[in-house]
């Protein structure tokens, strides 16, 4: 077993922001987003809330399916407004194996395009733990094979989300500066 972690999956995709940059704020985005419109963003978005750990830092806590079930528990580690990267220890669940979990590290990076249009970059990358790695090692999963499969189970729902996301962010920062 390692001793450091090891890197599964970095995965990026971009999509067009239909909003001026300046008026983009991704972290009250993300620390507000309501339950209904966090599933709207992919059809394996299942559940998404709000919280404060006991350091005082936000987190974000999402459900989702990316190829297993995950319970995500992201704490903010940069805000700023047009760039947000949080951090999670997250669970994983095999259907026939049991529960472990992976590092997961996302970052959006909004960046202006025109003066009313900007874009989105989604970046998602996932390390192992080493409650991962003991879990990889009594369950002889072969470390290419999980690779494989959590790189295209991300890749995909990166690039179904991340147009989602950037809509969604567009329609917070219209209503936001309409008040």
């Amino acid at each position: 077993m390692s001793t450091t972690q090891q890197l599964l999956v970095q995965s990026s995709a971009k999509a067009p922001l239909g909003a001026p940059f300046e008026s983009i704020d991704i972290p009250e985005w993300l620390f507000t987003i309501a339950d209904a419109e966090y599933q709207r963003c992919s059809v394996n978005h299942i559940a998404a809330a709000s919280s404060i750990n006991a350091a005082g830092k936000r987190m974000s806590l999402n459900v989702e399916h990316v190829g297993v079930m995950m319970v995500q528990h992201y704490v903010e580690e940069l805000a700023k407004k047009q760039h947000c990267r949080v951090i999670s220890i997250t669970d994983l669940f095999f259907p026939d194996k049991g529960r472990t979990t992976c590092q997961v590290t996302w970052e959006l990076i909004a960046t202006p395009v025109t003066k009313d249009i900007s874009q989105l970059e989604n970046v998602v990358l996932i390390h192992t733990t080493p409650d991962l790695e003991n879990f990889i090692e009594r369950n002889n999963m072969p470390l290419d094979q999980i690779k494989a499969s959590f790189k295209a189970a991300t890749e995909a729902h990166n690039a179904e989300e991340t147009p989602l996301f950037a809509n969604s962010i567009a329609r917070k920062s219209a209503h936001d500066n309409k008040r």
